[in-house]
């Protein structure tokens, strides 16, 4: 099968063999995690048929070092603090998460025309919970704004995950070598966002046209301009990037999340009289299993997140992770309608929905007279964060157990 370079996916500024390669042995010299197998980036072999890994190898993140299963000590006050239990790297694989997380809603943005077929240039993003596809135009490696915004969001649902792989992909339109170009610059781009937002272990893996549905051969065959639009339709499918987070599993341990949380219930009993009020976002999905354990004895329970509101907890049985984290929201709607003398809030995460402030909160537990308990487990609290959940309890007259 020949070739029309007329039609191939063109760079905006081409990048030369030596430069790709120089590109690539930068994204191969980021350093690994403790245990990780790390060396240079070396072109394959077979480049052109073969997908090209660069950064982390799929094998190195079977030594990464139990990201999800150790931690710092939590502080809840200045004479006592819980020991973390450190796992052992060979103890720890990577999780299956399929089906275990609520697709998220994607954005709105400017989806332009094609000038000579009439369909949208580019097409909404789409993730299934556990992975999230990022369209691209023809010729170009651009993240737009919608996109930038779905990856942030699906990075936020993902925040706990111990790695990233990030795969980009081509239409066949040009040479294997050009296209294997193509799913590089377009996944080190995601993997550029992804750092920004956070991201530390990430896997950048370019399979250029090698799984792409429309065929060149397909584009050369067509009679008509019906015809043609209706491959290049279909190719644009074929230009864009698969983002997959990487949990890892450790048998026998729990979470350091897990351990905060347990540690933080007993330590904080919402008493007879008192409530429960359970963050139950999505990135609850790994401590799960220990609420459901956990004696809350005569207390009532209540969870909340963006799936079903504030509810209560009959059955431990039942508690399921969905959705976002309406923290304040949620605080001052159970504080206002139950009638309790103390709300012990858990969370793992910080307030990323919904009208009101932690000051809102503090404001309706004081007209109420609740005192309030707070377990703050989140692994990337800010300074400011942290003192804003302390101050909610210092401020009700509760205690505070909130992660170091």
């Amino acid at each position: 099968m020949t070739r029309n370079n007329d039609n191939r996916e063109q760079p905006t500024a081409r990048v030369g063999v030596n430069e790709r390669d120089r590109f690539a042995e930068q994204l191969g010299s980021i350093p690994g995690p403790q245990g990780a197998v790390e060396g240079p980036y070396r072109k394959p072999a077979n480049w052109g048929k073969r997908a090209v890994v660069a950064g982390l190898g799929l094998a190195a993140l079977l030594g990464i070092k139990g990201l999800a299963c150790s931690g710092d000590d939590p502080v809840g006050d200045d004479d006592d603090t819980y020991q973390i239990t450190q796992v052992v790297p060979q103890a720890c694989a990577p999780k299956d998460i399929s089906g275990q997380y609520t697709p998220i809603g994607m954005a709105e943005g400017t989806r332009i025309n094609d000038n000579k077929c009439g369909f949208k240039s580019d097409l909404e993003n789409i993730t299934t919970g556990d992975s999230l596809t990022v369209f691209y135009r023809s010729t170009s490696n651009i993240m737009h704004d919608q996109d930038v915004t779905d990856a942030r969001n699906f990075f936020r649902q993902h925040q706990k995950a111990a790695a990233w792989i990030v795969e980009g992909y081509a239409d066949q339109r040009g040479d294997l070598d050009f296209n294997n170009n193509w799913g590089l610059r377009r996944a080190t781009g995601m993997q550029e966002y992804l750092e920004m937002f956070g991201a530390n272990e990430i896997t950048v893996i370019s399979h250029g046209e090698a799984q792409a549905k429309a065929t060149a051969e397909d584009l050369e065959q067509a009679v008509g301009n019906a015809e043609e639009c209706k491959v290049l339709t279909a190719m644009r499918y074929d230009r864009k990037v698969v983002v997959t987070p990487v949990y890892m599993e450790c048998p026998g341990a729990e979470t350091t999340e897990a351990q905060i949380i347990s540690q933080g219930l007993t330590r904080l009993p919402a008493g007879d009289d008192g409530a429960y009020l359970l963050d139950l976002s999505d990135s609850m999905v790994e401590e799960v299993s220990m609420l459901r354990g956990h004696d809350f004895g005569n207390s009532d329970v209540y969870a909340f997140n963006t799936c079903n509101g504030v509810f209560k907890v009959d059955n431990a049985n039942d508690i399921r992770s969905c959705g976002f984290t309406p923290l304040w929201d949620s605080a001052v709607e159970v504080i206002e309608r139950n009638g309790i003398d103390t709300l012990t809030l858990m969370t793992d995460g910080k307030n990323n929905s919904g009208k009101y402030s932690v000051n809102d909160v503090i404001r309706v537990a004081q007209e109420h007279d609740v005192k309030v308990n707070v377990i703050g487990a989140g692994e990337f609290y800010t300074d400011r964060e942290k003192q804003e959940l302390a101050s909610l309890a210092d401020q009700t007259g509760g205690d505070w157990y909130i992660r170091n």
